[in-house]
């Protein structure tokens, strides 16, 4: 077998390839993760350009909030799930359940933000610039 450098370690071939192809998995996944948002607000400036219906592009907005509002909730429920299969190993899960809580709230008000955003360029409240600079900064509270 092969033998590679990895942070001053010899690794063998086996444990490269675990590494190499993980992190493309991670990297495929991280961009499959934040693309369709991004692809919403890019299609929704182009609407607006377009000429679209206020309603029209409202509905569409309210619909999208409601499935970012789902995915968080599954996310969720994900990790309660978690905390109570490992609840029964580990007593520590009180404060993981907290944290959790805390995010999900944290990711409905960014979730809220974004709809409340979206309205107010759709209405021509607020620059094209101004909403991709506040959209970003939002995005990046979903993430976390």
């Amino acid at each position: 077998m092969k033998e590679y450098l990895l942070g001053g370690q010899i690794i063998n071939t086996g444990k490269y390839l675990a590494i190499t192809g993980g992190l493309g998995v991670f990297i495929i996944f991280c961009f499959f993760l934040i693309y369709p948002n991004s692809d919403f607000d890019r299609e929704l400036i182009n609407q607006v350009k377009a000429g679209t219906p206020t309603d029209k592009l409202t509905l569409q907005i309210e619909q999208e909030s409601e499935k970012e509002k789902n995915r968080v909730l599954k996310h969720l429920e994900a990790h309660i799930n978690d905390i109570n299969y490992w609840s029964k190993i580990d007593n520590s899960s009180k404060e993981d359940f907290e944290y959790y809580i805390d995010t999900y709230k944290m990711q409905i008000e960014a979730i809220n933000n974004c709809e409340k955003l979206r309205k107010q360029f759709i209405n021509h409240e607020i620059s094209e610039n101004y909403f991709l600079e506040e959209i970003s900064f939002l995005k990046a509270r979903l993430e976390t």
